[in-house]
C-alpha cells in the first residue's frame, strides 16, 4: 500500500492508494525473440497480453491513476516471467465498530480473487504485502499481515482463489485531543467562571453560561454528523457529560437566586419578628395577626437532613475559602456560588480522571 488517504467513519470505507504487483509465468510466450526484457507501459499493447482477472472483492470502486499517462507497466524477461505493476486508487468497504470511538482500533481486509478462474486454472498467493507509510494525523497502522485464503463467506465465488490482507488501525489521540477534548474542556472551564460573578450581575453570568453551551451543542451536533452510528460511543459519552454540566451550571444560578430571596425574607421575617416582640414586651399595640415563629414556605427544618446538609457545606466552604460571611449580603456573597465554586470542578476533575481511565488506559495498549 502506498497510501492511506482517508477513513470514512460515516460511509465505513477505506480511501487508499495501491502499487499492486503480479507475477506468472505465461509459456505461450516465444522467448527467443527477447533479448534481456521487454517492457511495455502502452495500455492498447499491454491487453494483447493475457493477464490475470484480479479483482478487489471489498472495494466500492477502483481505478488505475493517470499521471499523464496511466501508472502501469508490464515486464517480460527471457525465462517467460510476465511481471505486470499497476497503481491503483481505491475505496475499499471496511466495518468500523466505533463505540471506543475515538480511543478505538479496527481490522480493516483488502480481499483479491479472480472472477473467471477457478483454484485448478489460477491460484493467487501472496508475495509481499508492505505498508510505505503507516502513521497518519488521524491513524496509525500498528500491525499489517497477509492470509492465503479468505473465509467462505468473504469470497463471493467460493470455488474461486482468495487472498486477503489485514491492518489494524489504531486511532492518533493527540489528533482528537487538540482538535476536541481540550477546546470542549476549556469550554466547561469558563462555564464555571459564573460562579465568581456577582448574581445581580446577570449580563456577565448568562454569558459564561449561555455561550458555553451554545458551542457545545453546535460541536455535538457536527460531531454527530462525522459519526452516524446507532449506538452510545465514547466521545458521546463525553459530550453528553460535558453538556450536563453545563446545564447544571444554568441551574446553579436560578438555585442562588433562589438561596438570595430565601436570605433576605429570612432576615426581614426575623427583623418584623423581633419588633413584634419588643413592641409586646413594651405594651405597644401592634396592627394585624403577629408573624409566624417560622417563614412560611422556606421551612426545611432544624434537626434533620437540611441542617446537616447546611453544616457540612459551611464547614466545607470554611475549609477552602476561610472566613465568609455569607448572610450579609447573598447577591454578593452567597452560599450556593461559594459552593459551586468548590463543587463544581472537583466533580469535573474527577469525571475527566475516570473518563480517562476508562477508556484512554486500553487504547494505549493497542497503540504501543
Amino acid at each position: 500500500m502506498n497510501l492511506l488517504k482517508n477513513v470514512d467513519n460515516v460511509d465505513q470505507h477505506l480511501e487508499m492508494d495501491l502499487i499492486i504487483v503480479q507475477e506468472w509465468y505465461d509459456t505461450r510466450i516465444n522467448i527467443d525473440l527477447i533479448d534481456g526484457q521487454v517492457i511495455i507501459s502502452e495500455t492498447n499493447k499491454i491487453r494483447m497480453f493475457w493477464l490475470p482477472d484480479t479483482y478487489i472483492i471489498n472495494a466500492l470502486d477502483a481505478h488505475v491513476v493517470d499521471s499523464l499517462i496511466p501508472a502501469q507497466k508490464l515486464i517480460i524477461n527471457s525465462q517467460g516471467l510476465m511481471y505486470f505493476a499497476i497503481r491503483v486508487l481505491a475505496r475499499v468497504k471496511c466495518s468500523l465498530n466505533l463505540q471506543l470511538y475515538p480511543m478505538d482500533y479496527q481490522y480493516c481486509h483488502i480481499r483479491f480473487s479472480s472472477i473467471l478462474y477457478n483454484r485448478q486454472q489460477l491460484m493467487l498467493t501472496w508475495k509481499l504485502f508492505d505498508i510505505h507509510k503507516d502513521e497518519y494525523p488521524e491513524f496509525k497502522i500498528r500491525l499489517w499481515y497477509q492470509y492465503e485464503i479468505c473465509r467462505p463467506w468473504h469470497n463471493p465465488i467460493r470455488q474461486n482463489t482468495c487472498i486477503v490482507a489485514t491492518m489494524k488501525l489504531v486511532r492518533n489521540l493527540n489528533y482528537y485531543i487538540i482538535r476536541y477534548y481540550l477546546l470542549t474542556f476549556l469550554t466547561v472551564i469558563i462555564s464555571f467562571v459564573g460562579f465568581w460573578c456577582q448574581l445581580n450581575g446577570w449580563p456577565a453570568r448568562v454569558t459564561v453560561m449561555i455561550v458555553p453551551l451554545m458551542d457545545l451543542i453546535t460541536e455535538d451536533i457536527d460531531d454527530n454528523n462525522d459519526i452516524r452510528v446507532n449506538y452510545v460511543t465514547a466521545f458521546h459519552w463525553w459530550m453528553m457529560w460535558i453538556q450536563g454540566f453545563v446545564y447544571l451550571v444554568v441551574v446553579e444560578y436560578a438555585v442562588a437566586i433562589a438561596w438570595a430571596h430565601f436570605i433576605v425574607d429570612k432576615k426581614n421575617h426575623r427583623k418584623k419578628l423581633q419588633e413584634y416582640i419588643a413592641a409586646q414586651a413594651q405594651g405597644i399595640a401592634t396592627i394585624g395577626p403577629p408573624p409566624p415563629p417560622v417563614l412560611i414556605g422556606y421551612y426545611c427544618g432544624n434537626n434533620g437532613w437540611y441542617a446537616r446538609a447546611g453544616r457540612f457545606v459551611d464547614r466545607m466552604i470554611y475549609f477552602f475559602v476561610g472566613e465568609a460571611d455569607l448572610q450579609r449580603d447573598p447577591y454578593v456573597r452567597n452560599k450556593i456560588d461559594y459552593s459551586s465554586r468548590i463543587l463544581f470542578p472537583l466533580i469535573f476533575l474527577l469525571f475527566v480522571l475516570i473518563y480517562i481511565l476508562a477508556t484512554v488506559a486500553p487504547w494505549a495498549a493497542n497503540y504501543n
